[in-house]
């Protein structure tokens, strides 16, 4: 089933999704801490052991880093592809499963 709703906030409860596509929509969003809400919103309802991929042509430097902040792990940035008229990057990752998200936490200086 295919849903579009608003990233900065998604109508759905906590770990939900097994995969999240934004395709060329972040961009969109003004104003970093905007967008990095709405990064941290489509975290929020991912399962763990889901997997994220967000396409878009600017930004995608930030889009890796507020991932791993939200508890991504081995986000990563594709080489620039081209795509219509300018190059597009992908940042993909998975959220881990609850097991491990509790041994990375209780790491001393994790």
């Amino acid at each position: 089933m295919i849903h579009e709703v608003s990233e900065r906030q998604i109508l759905f409860a906590d770990g939900i999704f097994n995969v999240i596509v934004s395709s060329l929509v972040l961009h969109n969003i003004h104003g970093r801490a905007e967008r990095d809400a709405a990064v941290r919103e489509i975290v929020r309802v991912l399962k763990s052991g889901g997997r994220v991929a967000l396409l878009d042509v600017t930004h995608t430097n930030v889009y890796t880093q507020v991932p791993i902040d939200s508890g991504i792990a081995n986000a990563r940035r594709s080489r620039p592809q081209l795509l219509f008229f300018m190059p597009a990057r992908i940042v993909a990752g998975r959220k881990p499963a609850r097991a491990a998200l509790t041994l990375c936490a209780a790491r001393p200086g994790a």
